[in-house]
């Protein structure tokens, strides 16, 4: 509050929303300057690394053509003819041989179907028999892993030679040295096992120790993992699986693979990445190098190369939270997959990078800069003779860019988040300042005004040149004017009664003087209606009277603390006196009801609530009155048997001058104060006071609730 009196005393009278927008208004310009400046900057490094990997590919392929040896070699790939070859992907020897594809991440699995059928002796069902498979390579081993659903499983039999009898797996090699070799992987159950050599015939000729398997049994088939000596495999590879289903017959109903393996001559090409090229490829740090040939076959692809490694280059270089919270700042950077290298050797890359293969195998050197982790791509093509033989490709992820891509993105979230957390803090500050204001203006106002609706005090004067000072001195121009406005209507009753005594003394007078004697039948019940209805203006003003001087007293009188049940019972006493016709029935529920408060007014607020039931009482039909303790409150209820309220008149049961229902002999000379006077009287001693009708719609209900004896003698809270 200080802090704030002291600006408008230097002449800053900032308006309350300005004060409450102007935090916000600032923080909310930051994001636009972030993003402006990262398009920028972004913009500019992606560039420098785009030429970058340009140079790199072009320098890679000069490099490729001054090797005589392998450019001869992608040249001769060039003009052999398609076949369905198949791509090894580089693994790691370092993966167990179990059965399970859970070390084979990154190489993407292959399906086998209808379409690689290569013997059907039944008819062929999708979801009786299919296959998935995988191929890699390493330095030493050539690794193959096969998911089989097949709906029956039939193993070898023991002591049966044969191993084709039963499911198996086929395979055929042409070696180094350029011999035809055939091999069988058959098991008499769920295990590891080695495969078995055959003769053309399918006779097995002896087991091979060198090709290791394992056969793991699952729910919808089987899985197979084989580890074959690159010493054994030669260019031409394929397999094939065998399904037998009957389990007596042992008849071979389908054979699936990549080709036929009854001779060397429908083997096809095993495509490995060369060494001598790989060597090569990898001089290139920090880059992803892949050599295609004419048929957009790779013919190598360098160490570090995410085809490899499909994925791997997401959980090295995660973004953090920090990150992914400021990401809307730059919308040019964006995390999206890009398709990679996989499949047969007649397939190519996926996306942009097939593109840009294609481009390069007609001649034309392209690049691209992919949305995934800044990966940036160049294709240019290798020539030999003047003619495209092949195409390199290179793609750079850069790490020490990302890197510091991440520093500056976590740089920028810590000063964004220091900068919301003193924003946060002014702006609670100043909402601090104006709702303390704004409190302690409501708690004046609320003591300014009691719960009758009287003005007791003035607000104090606000110097605050803004909208909440302005607000405070409306506020208290209005409590002076309704203060003086309450206190003339405060004395106007009085001065009313006061003046209206003595033209109704003279009226009264006159009429006593005039005798009924003197008067005809007619004049005569004109001179009594005078009569009746003087004595109801009498009746009127002394109400008022009455009304006014409980006011004027209430807060004058003594508290004390008394027993509300001898009060209770010596008014009822009292009241079969007073009202001889009428019936009472008292019942008292507690032994003692203790409260605070003034016992005369309570006795008078009784009085209002008997003499209303008396008056609007069936004849013969007993008040009854009961005095309870209900949750810590005195309860007092009058009932009588009568003509009920007006549901459309409930609100107005307790003002002033108000009659809601006529008496039971149908007149309607009630006045209505009081009720009013009961509930002023109720509301001095902090309790509530309501009428309602009966359950059986017979009467009217009267309920006084006050609380019980209080520590302090302030009644009203």
């Amino acid at each position: 509050m200080r802090a704030l009196r002291r600006l408008f005393r230097w002449g800053i009278n900032p308006g309350i929303r300005l004060q409450l927008l102007l935090p916000f208004a600032l923080l909310m310009t930051l994001p636009f300057f972030a993003d402006f400046w990262l398009n920028n900057w972004s913009f500019m490094m992606l560039e420098g690394q785009r030429h970058e990997v340009v140079s790199d590919a072009k320098y890679m392929a000069r490099s490729l053509e001054a090797s005589e040896s392998l450019i001869k070699k992608i040249a001769l790939r060039s003009v052999e003819q398609d076949k369905p070859d198949l791509l090894a992907d580089l693994v790691d020897d370092r993966r167990a041989l179990d059965g399970r594809d859970d070390d084979w991440f990154g190489v993407q699995g292959q399906s086998l179907g209808v379409d690689d059928l290569v013997e059907i002796n039944r008819t062929y069902r999708q979801d009786s028999f299919s296959a998935e498979y995988k191929l890699g390579t390493s330095d030493n081993f050539l690794y193959l892993f096969v998911k089989v659903l097949d709906d029956v499983v039939i193993y070898r039999e023991i002591n049966n030679p044969s191993v084709h009898r039963n499911d198996n797996l086929q395979i055929a090699v042409v070696n180094p040295d350029g011999e035809y070799r055939r091999y069988t992987v058959a098991a008499f159950q769920p295990t590891s096992t080695n495969a078995h050599q055959v003769s053309s015939s399918g006779r097995s000729l002896r087991q091979e120790e060198l090709i290791e398997a394992v056969w793991l049994g699952t729910e919808s088939g089987y899985n197979l993992e084989l580890k074959i000596p690159l010493s054994l495999v030669g260019e031409k590879f394929s397999f094939v699986l065998a399904d037998v289903d009957d389990q007596k017959d042992r008849d071979i109903h389908y054979r699936m693979g990549s080709s036929s393996v009854d001779s060397a001559a429908q083997l096809v090409n095993l495509i490995r990445p060369s060494l001598g090229a790989q060597k090569m490829l990898a001089s290139l740090e920090n880059a992803s190098i892949s050599l295609f040939d004419a048929k957009k076959r790779i013919v190598s692809l360098s160490p570090n190369s995410p085809e490899n490694i499909q994925g791997e280059s997401d959980h090295e270089y995660p973004i953090s939270w920090e990150s992914g919270l400021l990401s809307f700042i730059s919308s040019d950077i964006q995390s999206e997959q890009d398709a990679n290298v996989r499949g047969s050797a007649g397939e190519a890359f996926a996306a942009p990078t097939t593109m840009l293969v294609e481009a390069a195998l007609r001649g034309e050197s392209g690049s691209k800069v992919t949305k995934r982790g800044y990966a940036f791509i160049a294709a240019e093509p290798v020539l030999f003779n003047g003619e495209v033989v092949g195409a390199v490709v290179v793609q750079k992820s850069e790490r020490a860019l990302l890197r510091y891509i991440e520093r500056v993105r976590h740089e920028m979230f810590v000063q964004f988040v220091l900068l919301l957390v003193l924003g946060f803090i002014f702006w609670r500050v100043m909402i601090w300042l104006q709702t303390s204001r704004l409190k302690t203006l409501k708690n004046q106002l609320e003591q300014a005004i009691d719960t009758r609706g009287r003005v007791n005090d003035k607000l104090p004067s606000f110097d605050m040149p803004d909208e909440l000072g302005d607000l405070a001195r409306s506020f208290a121009t209005m409590v002076e004017k309704l203060h003086q406005y309450n206190q003339y209507l405060e004395s106007m009753a009085s001065r009313l009664a006061h003046e209206l005594r003595t033209p109704v003394s003279i009226v009264r007078s006159s009429l006593d003087n005039i005798t009924t004697d003197q008067l005809d039948d007619e004049n005569a019940v004109y001179v009594k209606r005078a009569h009746d209805g003087l004595e109801r203006l009498s009746l009127i003003l002394n109400n008022m009277s009455e009304a006014t001087r409980l006011e004027h007293s209430l807060d004058k009188d003594d508290i004390e603390s008394f027993d509300l049940i001898e009060l209770v019972r010596g008014c009822v006493e009292g009241y079969s006196l007073a009202f001889p016709a009428a019936r009472f029935d008292l019942s008292i529920e507690e032994s003692a009801v203790p409260v605070t408060g003034i016992p005369d007014l309570i006795a008078q607020l009784f009085d209002k609530l008997i003499s209303n039931a008396v008056e609007f009482s069936l004849p013969d039909a007993a008040i009854k009155v009961r005095l309870t303790i209900e949750d810590e409150v005195a309860v007092l209820r009058v009932m009588n048997q009568g003509p009920g309220l007006p549901e459309n008149m409930r609100e107005n049961l307790f003002d002033s001058m108000v009659s809601v229902r006529r008496r039971y002999d149908g007149s309607s000379s009630h006045l209505g104060l009081g009720l009013y006077i009961a509930k002023v009287i109720t509301e001095f001693h902090g309790g509530e006071i309501k009428l309602s009708n009966r359950e059986d719609s017979h009467g009217v209900v009267a309920t006084v609730r006050i609380p019980l004896m209080r520590l302090s003698s302030k009644l009203r809270l």
